[in-house]
């Protein structure tokens, strides 16, 4: 959301730097995954609804509203097969296929990045310049105890002597 708003900050200038085909290019992935872990839960409690009551969209609503859910639960399908897919090839051409259960869990990650995205909305109002940096570990260095960061993002840079 961050880097999208910055980019945004001058579009035409944006767009002239990078080209109009990347600028729409940018601006269809950044927006549509911004939108995606945004409505996930939707799609979620919409599978749920269906799931424990599947004639209430026929009662309820029309052919309209039908099609409209259909779509809604044939995207969070779609979107859960083709980023297992890609996941479990990723896994098996890095020699990890040992680690393919874990996809298993998709659907409680995107629930996951869902709630992250509105804590990150909510954390853009109120205070803008938070960045809140994830330490990373290698590969290599094994799990130890992270703390969580708070760096500010327009700190002051150091004196030069």
């Amino acid at each position: 959301m961050q880097t999208w708003l910055v980019h945004m900050r001058n579009p035409f200038k944006f767009a002239r730097q990078i080209g109009l085909r990347q600028f729409i290019g940018f601006n269809l992935i950044g927006t549509g995954m911004i939108v995606s872990v945004i409505i996930h839960p939707i799609y979620l409690a919409t599978l749920v609804i269906v799931a424990t009551d599947p004639l209430l969209l026929w009662r309820d609503g029309g052919l309209i509203t039908a099609a409209i859910v259909g779509l809604n639960l044939f995207n969070l399908a779609a979107g859960y097969l083709a980023m297992a897919l890609l996941a479990g090839r990723t896994l098996s051409l890095r020699g990890r296929t040992d680690e393919m259960p874990a996809l298993i869990g998709l659907p409680i990650y995107w629930l996951l990045m869902s709630f992250a995205s509105y804590r990150a909305i909510w954390q853009l109002i109120r205070r803008p310049h938070l960045w809140e940096k994830t330490p990373h570990v290698g590969r290599g260095q094994g799990r130890r105890a992270l703390g969580r960061r708070q760096i500010p993002l327009l700190k002051p840079a150091p004196r030069q002597p």
